[in-house]
């Protein structure tokens, strides 16, 4: 529904809520899961269900021809933990669904040389700076730097950013222009 309504992709957010690494769960796992409820299953439970749906919006994705957009690396607010928002833990979803296009936000940063490897090793991974030049100026010049370098040049998306105010919009695209030029 959301495909016939416009949407050209879909973005998972879970790095927020939980480690992005994940299995390949059967069915029949999942359902078990579910008809216990949702509610009441144990933390390893939920992470196996949350793992099965994973891979079934990754098929979904590709049976409409949509990419996933994946959040990686730092994330808003605090308390979050670091190291489970990493880029490499994707490896397995990546090579599972290779057919997949799978988007990298942040460009993984801290891990940004890491998510440029990613697009550099996956067919189906692409690298994207959204909020970067944001977060830190002089980290999004080295990534830039480096995913030039090293990363098929139409997989490096340099800018993006989900801004509620067009004035927003704007001044977040001259600024990545202007570090865009300087790399």
């Amino acid at each position: 529904t959301a495909v016939e309504n416009g949407a050209a992709g879909f973005k998972s957010g879970l790095a927020y809520n939980r480690r992005i690494e994940y299995s390949d769960p059967s069915k029949y796992d999942a359902a078990r899961i579910f008809e216990s409820g949702l509610l009441t299953v144990s933390p390893a439970e939920r992470v196996i269900y949350e793992d099965y749906m994973m891979n079934r919006l990754c098929r979904l994705c590709v049976e409409a021809d949509v990419p996933l957009q994946i959040h990686t690396g730092i994330q808003t607010g605090t308390g979050h933990i670091l190291e489970d928002a990493r880029p490499t833990l994707l490896a397995s979803l990546c090579r599972r669904h290779g057919d997949l296009r799978i988007d990298l936000f942040h460009g993984g940063y801290p891990w940004c040389v890491h998510a440029g490897l990613m697009a550099k090793y996956f067919p189906n991974v692409y690298v994207n700076g959204c909020w970067l030049h944001h977060i830190s100026p002089s980290a999004y010049r080295a990534a830039l730097t480096s995913w030039i370098e090293t990363v098929p040049m139409n997989k490096i998306f340099a800018w993006g950013g989900d801004h509620n105010l067009l004035e927003h919009s704007y001044a977040s695209l001259a600024m990545a222009r202007q570090l865009v030029a300087e790399v």
